[in-house]
């Protein structure tokens, strides 16, 4: 679909909304070469190196399309409400449009301290919108911002409520648990072509959060890739908080005497028993993070890791919303904001998955502009 048309979809679905969403231009894709790194707001294709002894592009086949759509943050303020409308409209005007949404986190904006009313507030937004989707198929990573009460001072929570931590995003998604995995297409013998695993990547840290996996889901992890090299399939791993990730020392990390300090939340923590686990597959091929809201890209041991941007760019908020905001809760030692890259424009992912491993990561703003 050519720019024009694209737009102009995008438009004629927006404009059901009441309020009018304003769709900006500039849906062009930027190259994003294999290991660089994109900090900015430009859309970005990444095609994955060719698996050893595949076929060539011309002949491989795709086995599905898939939305990643993360960190939509939505709540009331910031005409966020609108923003991920607009971005549903996006996803629908797409005329190749995606098998499966995969919602990559962080949802809804701030819950861990904040009150239950206010929480309900968040969620309810969050059902309204996700019914512009339609039938398509859905699935869930848990984001930091989609759990309730951890801080319990600041939410005036106890721990004891039915929908408490993570329990309300699962009544949200109608799941279990807060991982899973699902399998796409078929080889020639009959075995699924791809699998892709979604992991929580969220655990809890004195009142806060770090980037973890539990011992629990850790052994389900390593038992799905397990199966998987049985099957002969493809494997997408699908996180919140990335696995690997260059961005969040740009854009994030404090600044010492000592060196570059990385917040518990910034990356996974236990990164490096993670890595020796993905070192025994070889055919793990992709992992998708958000979560840092910029486009970011590492090749690394075979296995390709993508920061994906976000639905809602810097928080639905302007750069220069962000920088000051940024510049009141500065360290000593911190570099200005203003310094600092930014973050991603408005946008969701869609990836391509071939039955020879290869797949394509292509980032699409869909022209939002922060007010």
């Amino acid at each position: 679909m050519s720019d024009t048309l694209h737009r102009q979809a995008l438009e004629n679905a927006a404009n059901i909304s009441r309020r009018g969403v304003l769709l900006g231009a500039g849906l062009g894709a930027a190259a994003l070469a294999a290991g660089g790194l994109g900090l900015g707001g430009c859309a970005a294709t990444g095609a994955s190196a060719s698996a050893q002894g595949s076929a060539p592009p011309s002949a491989r086949r795709r086995v599905s399309r898939l939305c990643h759509f993360t960190d939509s943050h939505i709540r009331p303020e910031f005409n966020a409400v609108e923003g991920v409308a607009a971005a549903m409209a996006a996803v629908n005007a797409e005329r190749d449009r995606p098998d499966r949404v995969i919602f990559g986190g962080d949802m809804i904006m701030h819950s861990m301290d904040q009150t239950e009313q206010r929480t309900r507030e968040l969620w309810s937004l969050w059902t309204k919108a996700t019914a512009a989707l339609g039938p398509i198929p859905t699935h869930y990573c848990l984001g930091n911002h989609d759990i309730w009460g951890w801080d319990k001072a600041a939410s005036k929570s106890t721990g004891n409520e039915p929908l408490w931590g993570k329990r309300w995003a699962l009544d949200i998604q109608q799941a279990s648990r807060t991982y899973s995995s699902f399998t796409l297409g078929r080889t020639p013998r009959g075995t699924p072509s791809w699998r892709v695993v979604l992991l929580d990547t969220i655990s809890p840290r004195e009142n806060t959060y770090e980037g973890r996996l539990d011992d629990e889901q850790f052994e389900w992890f390593a038992g799905e890739l397990k199966a998987s090299g049985a099957e002969g399939s493809h494997v997408m791993i699908v996180t919140h908080i990335p696995i690997l990730s260059i961005s969040m020392v740009a854009v994030d990390a404090r600044h010492r005497a000592e060196g570059l300090v990385l917040g518990r939340g910034a990356m996974m923590m236990d990164v490096l028993r993670i890595l020796e686990l993905l070192r025994a597959h070889p055919n793990v091929r992709l992992c998708v993070s958000g979560h840092i809201h910029t486009l970011d890209r590492i090749e690394y041991e075979g296995v390709t890791y993508v920061c994906n941007g976000a639905v809602s760019g810097g928080w639905w908020r302007t750069r220069e919303a962000n920088i000051e905001r940024s510049r009141g809760r500065m360290q000593p030692g911190d570099p200005d904001p203003a310094t600092r890259p930014a973050r991603a424009q408005s946008g969701y992912t869609l990836i391509d998955l071939f039955d020879d491993g290869t797949f394509e990561n292509t980032y699409r703003p869909f022209g939002w502009k922060p007010v």
